[in-house]
């Protein structure tokens, strides 16, 4: 089974449950919590204090067979950086860590929707492949490598590239 069908055939919430760490009457208070907020299950997990980091990180590699890495530990080549743009990471919450051939390596520390799976494949024409990391080390390690400063400066470009200037 590839790796972006198998982060993408569980949400969080699920994974915790059947880890046991979250209890059925949790799941589904959390599942309407993202549904209104539009925020992600992990998120409003880790909000409410029902797990920490490191136990979603576990969770998610039992149960998906993900390897764990610390992404903050990987050498990243230069060229990975301009992979994908930085606003496409912060949407998506994901660090592009490698790039092998056709096959491209994203840290995450939750589920993402096939939509956005198929839409960074679409995007980088490469073939997704996933690690689960923390979420203070990725979001880190966006902020280090991709500054919030310059995500304005990206997303203006990208509108001139669209609309002209």
């Amino acid at each position: 089974m590839r790796t972006a069908t198998k982060i993408s055939s569980l949400h969080a919430g699920q994974v915790l449950r059947a880890e046991g760490i979250l209890t059925p009457e949790q799941l589904e208070e959390v599942q309407a919590d993202a549904t209104a907020s539009g925020e992600r299950v992990a998120d409003v997990i880790l909000a409410r204090g029902l797990a920490t980091e490191y136990d979603l990180a576990k969770a998610l590699v039992h149960q998906l067979s993900l390897p764990y890495l610390s992404a903050k530990q990987y050498g990243s080549p230069k060229d990975v950086k301009t992979i994908l743009p930085a606003a496409t990471l912060y949407q998506h919450k994901v660090l592009p860590l490698d790039v092998f051939g056709d096959v491209l390596l994203i840290a995450t520390y939750s589920d993402l929707d096939p939509q956005a799976v198929a839409d960074i494949e679409a995007e980088t024409g490469k073939r997704l492949a996933f690690v689960i990391t923390q979420k203070a080390e990725l979001e880190a390690l966006l902020n280090e490598r991709y500054p919030p400063e310059d995500l304005g400066k990206q997303v203006a470009s990208r509108l001139d590239q669209l609309f002209g200037s």
